[in-house]
């Protein structure tokens, strides 16, 4: 009769064995929790008030952050040029960060340059440009929908007589420009994914 007993006792000391091995190995597997708190902040995009994942509000008009080149000098970021769920060839949203702490959303310039040279004024759209300044950057990439670049490229800012500005890269054997109206996009909010929290830039 022991014997029986030592038995059965032996076979449901071993099946509560295998369910707590089974309710670990679940819980090892368990989902992240979808309320979470964000991702950290990539290293390449400290000190800009923006991630990939944010919507940016202009107006009525939505921004969706997909891509994003990162502009770095010294290995500080001077610029971020993120790119929208609109693709490579739809507008952009460049931010600066402090001191200039700049945000604009940029529409493309559809014009040729030559990445052989760099001009000092360009001619747009009826607008004439006058470079403000140049330097040379390294470029970084991060997420999707990104155009082709090149790792180094001289970043270029030009200003017309009635305030707009146009931003040219140039590097490699493909130059990218946009164009913005800087007193337009003075209403900008941001609405970040990973938070759920609207407020002001």
């Amino acid at each position: 009769m022991s014997l029986i007993v030592a038995a059965v006792a032996a076979g449901v000391a071993a099946a509560a064995g295998g369910w707590m091995s089974a309710r670990a190995w679940r819980k090892r597997k368990a989902p992240q929790v979808v309320n979470g708190p964000p991702p950290t902040r990539p290293k390449a995009l400290q000190g800009i008030d923006m991630a990939l994942g944010d919507v940016v509000l202009f107006g009525q008009e939505e921004a969706w952050l997909k891509g994003v080149l990162v502009l770095e000098e010294s290995r500080t970021c001077v610029c971020a040029v993120f790119f929208t769920h609109q693709g490579p060839d739809g507008d952009v949203v460049l931010v600066q960060p402090a001191p200039q702490r700049t945000l604009l959303r940029m529409r493309p310039a559809r014009i040729e340059l030559d990445v052989g040279t760099e001009p000092s004024v360009i001619e747009h759209e009826g607008q004439r440009y006058t470079r403000s300044w140049r330097r040379p950057v390294v470029v970084g990439r991060l997420g999707e929908e990104l155009p082709a670049t090149e790792g180094t490229a001289t970043w270029s800012w030009f200003e017309a007589p009635d305030g707009t500005v146009l931003v040219s890269l140039t590097g490699g054997a493909r130059g990218l420009a946009w164009t913005a109206d800087p007193a337009a996009d003075s209403s900008a909010v941001r609405l970040a994914g990973g938070e759920a929290t609207l407020r002001p830039l």
